[in-house]
């Protein structure tokens, strides 16, 4: 799955679409989450995974952000947009058709959320 990731990511770049990056992050202590989270984020928290800063919060190596690419900030459940800078990038880029690619793809492509109407959703 990585493989095909990476390749779409540069396949997309070689063909001139803007590739942007929402990894999920929190600060030290989850201070951003409810006192009492459930489900996945329960399990975030329960196993300090996604600390900013840390190996666990990090995008690996061979899908490293290149320069022309986008890294989305404020990521902190599983849908990029809430809580994220995404729609006013998309809106400001008048980007107008967006595919939709990465882990978790059933939980964090396929769920409805409050994207742009021309959306292509691809694992």
């Amino acid at each position: 799955m990585l493989t095909n990731t990476v390749e779409v990511a540069n396949k997309g770049r070689a063909a001139g679409a803007t590739v942007m990056h929402a990894p999920i992050s929190f600060a030290e202590g989850y201070g951003e989450l409810t006192t009492h989270p459930y489900g996945i984020l329960k399990g975030v928290v329960d196993n300090k995974a996604f600390c900013k800063g840390s190996w666990g919060a990090a995008i690996v190596d061979v899908l490293k952000p290149h320069p022309e690419d986008i890294v989305v900030e404020g990521k902190r459940g599983l849908d990029a947009f809430p809580s994220t800078n995404l729609d006013f990038i998309l809106r400001s880029k008048g980007i107008q058709t967006v595919v939709l690619a990465g882990f978790l793809t059933n939980c964090c492509v396929d769920q409805p959320c409050a994207a742009p109407t021309n959306v292509d959703s691809m694992s």
